[in-house]
């Protein structure tokens, strides 16, 4: 549609020369009179206009175009980065709840099922878990979120890991350095510990 009305300007103007070209014929060969020369004049700055305004569209659609590929790029990128950075969160989580539960030394069945279930209820690949079980925890990256009631259920996740088997100074040590680095306050913290003790779950 857009293309189609550059088109008919153009159009237009080729026939306002066609028409331009025939008053010339005939002033060549009937004289020039008043007539002639004013049909002639308004053929040939209707064509020019025609064409100009014909140009000026192709490149406004050219114009607009190109923003829209620019935007739908743009748009395809920042979906990147979004997936990019759940996946990130999510990794930085896993690797959190395995290093809490091995603070000890090794993880027991009882907190391998806790983060399996912690990674079901969050709608995360448990294929996730083994994951990260190979791999160095200094290999993946931090990456926590930033609103405060994401932080918090961010560390009930932690905390519930910590308390349903076995809570020991380690891991109570790595409870507060992650909760240190999510800038949560000790009343944070101690609100949080109380609310997964009293948690039927």
């Amino acid at each position: 549609m857009k293309k189609l009305k550059s088109i008919i300007c153009k159009v237009l103007g080729g026939f306002l020369i066609l028409m331009s070209l025939g008053g010339i014929n005939v002033i060549f060969t009937n004289g020039i009179n008043i007539y002639n020369f004013v049909l002639l004049v308004i053929c040939v700055v209707g064509a020019f206009i025609m064409f100009k305004v014909g140009k000026q569209k192709k490149e406004a659609y050219s114009l607009v175009d190109s923003k829209s590929e620019e935007l739908g790029t743009s748009n395809k990128k920042n979906g990147n980065i979004n997936a990019n950075s759940i996946n990130l969160l999510h990794k930085c989580l896993v690797r959190d709840l395995i290093t809490i539960a091995v603070a000890d030394g090794s993880i027991s069945p009882i907190s391998e099922q806790n983060i399996k279930d912690i990674l079901k209820r969050k709608g995360i690949d448990i294929n996730l878990y083994d994951e990260i079980l190979n791999t160095q925890p200094d290999k993946i990256r931090d990456s926590y979120p930033t609103s405060q009631d994401d932080k918090e259920n961010y560390l009930f996740c932690l905390t519930y890991i910590m308390l349903k088997d076995k809570p020991s100074k380690r891991k109570k040590d790595y409870l507060l350095f992650v909760a240190r680095k999510m800038q949560l306050s000790e009343e944070d913290v101690i609100s949080i510990i109380d609310s997964v003790g009293s948690s039927p779950f």
